[in-house]
């Protein structure tokens, strides 16, 4: 960098070249940025489409995920948001929660029924259902006996949650229906399964 030198015992200023230069190289920076999103737009673009479920089953498991999907769509989901909801539920789409010990389960509908009827007995119900299914799909496939009822008790011993309180902490954050362990500080890498994050 050139310093300009001053009689005066003034601090030096850098010259007018090298302000130049800096604004070039962030120019040329600003300019590397948007090609590199602009490649970005295009590799989305080039992104295989994801085939619906639905699409990808056939006799009679395609008769029990549509009737599974009609039981859905019928706590006021439109039909495209509820396979969204019932793929993540049964582990056709994301793995953060089952980590591989659901995949691709085609559900049988009265389980369905049984999960929903299983929220409305613990004070789950109408639009509440709708959200507590919107906010942690896998509900759907969680088993009532060993995951569900086992969670719905700890609330109740270990936290002392009752009746309408109960269901509006659940409401609050409905992954705990699904928790699968407790690691009280000694992390098992199983964070959105986990107890702590109540």
């Amino acid at each position: 960098m050139e310093r300009q030198i001053c009689s005066t015992g003034a601090k030096p200023r850098p010259s007018l070249l090298s302000h130049t230069k800096k604004r070039v190289s962030l120019a040329s920076l600003r300019g590397s940025r948007i090609r590199s999103q602009g490649s970005e737009i295009n590799a989305a673009a080039d992104a295989p489409v994801v085939v619906p479920v639905s699409d990808r089953l056939s006799g009679e498991d395609l008769g029990k995920w549509e009737k599974s999907l009609e039981i859905v769509a019928d706590l006021g989901f439109e039909a495209e948001k509820a396979e969204k909801l019932l793929a993540r539920g049964f582990g056709w789409t994301s793995q953060a929660y089952w980590q591989g010990a659901k995949k691709d389960e085609v559900p049988e509908p009265a389980m369905i029924q049984e999960r929903l009827a299983y929220l409305e007995e613990v004070g789950i119900k109408g639009a509440d259902a709708a959200t507590a299914v919107q906010k942690f799909p896998e509900v759907l496939g969680c088993d009532i006996e060993e995951r569900l009822k086992p969670n719905m008790e700890l609330l109740e011993k270990q936290y002392f949650l009752k009746g309408p309180i109960k269901a509006k902490v659940i409401m609050r954050k409905p992954k705990i229906m699904g928790n699968v362990i407790d690691c009280r500080g000694d992390c098992k890498g199983e964070c959105s399964r986990c107890w702590a994050q109540f």
